[in-house]
């Protein structure tokens, strides 16, 4: 929802898409108080000062969509913000949910592009050397990375086996990789 609004704001300067903004800055700021406490607390925290903002931003999308001309880039992120509106309600009801799926975002991102980076690894060796060499970062953090100790063995015992280009005729031909 900010997203498309934010597109709005600094491809068209749009004041009202600012003031839209605004309200949304005053959601997270809420949120960035309220970070690290318990459901219970945050719930209450949300039920007093959660609840009015998006009252609030609501009205001002509301108002804003009614200004707008309905084919302009601003009233269709309105109307994509709109029909997200039970979505963005649910977290006020819950003291467990964020307010957004960022974190869970970050915490996948590493996995992603790990198993898009061993596509590239251009023979089954390099893939394997590939997947040994870089492990399992994202579990390795949860855990304070306890695996630190395994990888490096594991790094120190590849270079032992294999040297440069262990006979793979595609190894040497292979750019080197990046992880």
């Amino acid at each position: 929802m900010r997203r498309k609004i934010y597109d709005v704001r600094f491809a068209k300067a749009s004041p009202a898409a600012q003031q839209i903004l605004d309200r949304i800055a005053a959601l997270f700021e809420i949120e960035a108080d309220n970070r690290g406490r318990s459901p219970a607390a945050r719930l209450a925290v949300r039920q007093v000062q959660t609840i009015s903002v998006v009252a609030q931003l609501a009205v001002v999308l509301d108002d804003t969509l009614a200004k707008t001309s309905a084919k302009s880039s601003l009233a269709g992120a309105i109307r994509y913000a709109r029909t997200r509106r039970e979505a963005l309600g649910r977290f006020m009801t819950d003291g467990r949910l964020e307010m957004t799926n960022n974190a869970a975002k970050r915490a996948i991102r590493p996995l992603a592009l790990g198993r898009k980076n061993y596509l590239f690894a251009r023979s089954d060796t390099g893939g394997q050397r590939a997947v040994a060499l870089r492990g399992r970062p994202p579990f390795r953090r949860a855990r304070k990375c306890a695996g630190c100790a395994a990888k490096s063995s594991i790094r120190v015992q590849l270079a032992a086996q294999h040297g440069p280009n262990d006979g793979d005729h595609r190894a040497a031909a292979a750019p080197a990789m990046e992880f």
